[in-house]
């Protein structure tokens, strides 16, 4: 269940700043870990965890821009779906400040991107195998650059500006650091029986 991608041509970064990257050819989950429609994904799993889980699978955690090729699709689009943002859509806040719970992974079957990757907006934050890479908030709070903090991608079903909702949303948590609204899916290098 993990589908083969590529950076769609003239792929963006976004933001610091938006410019033009080539990413190789890569496999990734369909689903959240444990990688299965109708789980509920784990959460409250550190970055090191979420390492050592995926390793144990024979894969790895996706780089930043794999995650972000793999939700924006052959279009580039913002979101998973399309580029303009839809509520109802996928397991994202709904009704400003109002919490929404973790759903099972593929629940909402048009949450999905071109090359059928489900849950990328919402639900949880995934992490990502980079370290952070720019200033966010406070460091003392969101983890020091001393403390090689590291990269979730996507927004959750919470509320909150913080997280945002697309397919460049990210924030940073130290590498130990266990949260209810994360978790992570897996990816791969392409080969034999991939």
């Amino acid at each position: 269940q993990q589908v083969t991608a590529s950076a769609p041509p003239g792929f963006w970064t976004r933001p610091n700043p938006a410019r033009k990257i080539a990413v190789t050819a890569f496999c990734i989950d369909q689903f959240e870990y444990p990688n299965k429609r109708g789980q509920v994904p784990k959460t409250r799993v550190s970055w090191v965890d979420a390492t050592e889980l995926c390793s144990g699978l024979g894969k790895r955690l996706p780089t930043r821009l794999e995650w972000q090729a793999a939700a924006q699709g052959p279009e580039g689009w913002l979101h998973s779906y399309g580029p303009k943002f839809d509520p109802a859509r996928c397991n994202t806040e709904v009704e400003v400040g109002r919490f929404e719970s973790i759903g099972a992974s593929g629940n909402f079957p048009d949450c999905r991107s071109p090359l059928g990757v489900h849950d990328l907006d919402g639900n949880i934050s995934e992490w990502v195998s980079d370290l952070w890479e720019g200033p966010w908030f406070d460091d003392e709070v969101w983890g020091a650059h001393a403390e090689n903090p590291r990269t979730l991608m996507g927004g959750t079903a919470w509320p909150g500006d913080a997280y945002g909702q697309d397919s460049t949303s990210r924030h940073r948590h130290r590498p130990g650091e266990q949260w209810a609204d994360d978790g992570f899916r897996c990816a791969a290098d392409p080969g034999p029986g991939r």
